[in-house]
């Protein structure tokens, strides 16, 4: 090799050396080449973690990577600033599929991914069943069974269905119009309808014997019955505006004068004829005026035409109707609100929704049950639950409980109750 040659070689390695140095300290600082705009630019990331483990996370159908052995969450870095597609795969569950927009020296999370399975297993519960209610404590189902000469109900615990207690009341061709439960989940009142009229009884489940008469201090001018959270044995009710309290056998004039009321933290929430919030001790004393906040004022009118239930963390709330349900943020990171979920196709409508936790809810649209998650960012992630328990024989939809104690779902169609196994992992 004479010496033009190497000094041809080394002018191309210092060359080389002049390109290459620059960009691989650029790589290491994060900065990349966009051959789009032909730009250097930094780069950004997205961490994804599933709930069950997934088997592979695809982003933009070139990058493959899959969760380790004891570890359900990947890490992609050296991603450049535009829209990037994750796709996320697992046998016999749904696909995940979201658009996430990469900001420089950020990583975008989505961390609390639910994978759903595409084959869920119905139980059968119970027969000759018309309607049914689950206990404020999620561990008690109570059911109106069909049966024209009397009235029968059916009473079991979730985790022990087979062991079930039967109550009749001697009332024919009767409906049930509501099932109210006292707090500690050891009573119900049942509004009852029949030719006679209306009528209330009352089962308890620490008695061997239950009460057979209906209760002669409700009727059918009674609204908004409660029982007390602090003593089962004592009911609230309103009738003639006036709030009454059932105790020791004896009927107590509490507040007069109010139009709705609700009993929070061992007080009485109540609002006058003139519009008034209010502030009373358990027995109607020491009342005071509640200041208004824009977060109450905001509920207050969002209840007047939707529905609204909060996330278990309080830190969300959705708001629906018949049609659309609506997601509202009480925190003061997120800019944006109001925003819309799910939209039914007409004339299915959206008759339950309850929060699978504080990222996901579930609800029915039709004789559709729909999860979905509450993460706006690119496009809204929901699955239909696969309907493997029998259709409907009956033109009602069915009647839909997601019950989060054992994150299970209770369907009553063709007057039988089946459950799920469970939904979440």
């Amino acid at each position: 090799m004479n010496k033009k040659v190497r000094l041809i070689i080394l002018v191309i390695c210092v060359v080389l050396f002049l390109v290459i140095a620059p960009y691989l300290v650029m790589y290491s600082m994060g900065y990349r080449i966009n051959f789009e705009t032909w730009k250097v630019t930094e780069t950004g990331g997205i961490y994804v973690r599933t709930f069950p483990a997934a088997d592979q996370v695809i982003i933009d159908s070139k990058v493959f990577k899959k969760p380790g052995i004891f570890n359900n969450a990947v890490f992609v870095q050296d991603l450049l600033p535009k829209e990037h597609s994750v796709l996320i795969q697992k046998q016999g569950y749904f696909d995940y599929q979201k658009t996430l927009k990469i900001v420089v020296k950020e990583v975008s999370k989505i961390e609390n991914i639910i994978l759903f399975k595409n084959n869920i297993i119905f139980d059968e519960l119970l027969k000759n069943s018309e309607s049914f209610s689950i206990s404020p404590d999620k561990k008690i189902i109570f059911a109106e069974l069909f049966n024209t000469e009397s009235l029968d109900f059916s009473h079991f615990e979730v985790s022990n269905p087979q062991n079930k207690k039967t109550y009749s009341l001697p009332l024919k061709y009767t409906s049930v119009l509501d099932v109210i439960w006292s707090g500690d989940s050891k009573k119900v009142l049942i509004k009852t309808q029949n030719k006679i009229g209306i009528a209330f009884y009352i089962f308890d489940f620490t008695k061997e014997i239950q009460q057979k008469t209906a209760l002669s201090y409700l009727d059918a001018t009674t609204k908004e019955i409660s029982f007390n959270p602090q003593n089962s044995d004592e009911i609230f009710f309103i009738k003639n505006n006036s709030l009454f309290l059932f105790k020791d056998k004896k009927l107590i004039t509490i507040i007069e004068k109010l139009i709705d009321y609700k009993i929070e933290n061992g007080s009485i929430i109540w609002t006058s004829l003139t519009g008034v919030k209010n502030k009373s001790d358990i027995i109607g004393k020491t009342t005071s005026i509640i200041e208004k906040t824009p977060t109450n004022d905001l509920i207050e009118e969002l209840k007047i035409n939707y529905k609204t239930l909060q996330s278990p963390d309080g830190k969300n709330m959705i708001y629906y109707n018949n049609s659309e349900i609506y997601l509202y943020s009480f925190s003061e990171k997120t800019k944006e609100n109001n925003i819309k979920l799910f939209s039914s196709n007409y004339p299915e409508t959206i008759s339950e929704c309850f929060w699978l936790n504080n990222d996901y809810i579930i609800f029915q649209s039709g004789n559709k049950i729909i999860a979905s998650e509450i993460d706006f960012r690119g496009n809204i992630n929901s699955v239909e639950i696969p309907q493997t328990y029998p259709p409907s024989l009956e033109s009602k939809t069915p009647k839909f409980i997601f019950n989060p104690s054992n994150s299970k779902i209770y369907i009553l169609t063709s007057k039988t109750l089946y459950s799920s196994e469970k939904i979440l992992p």
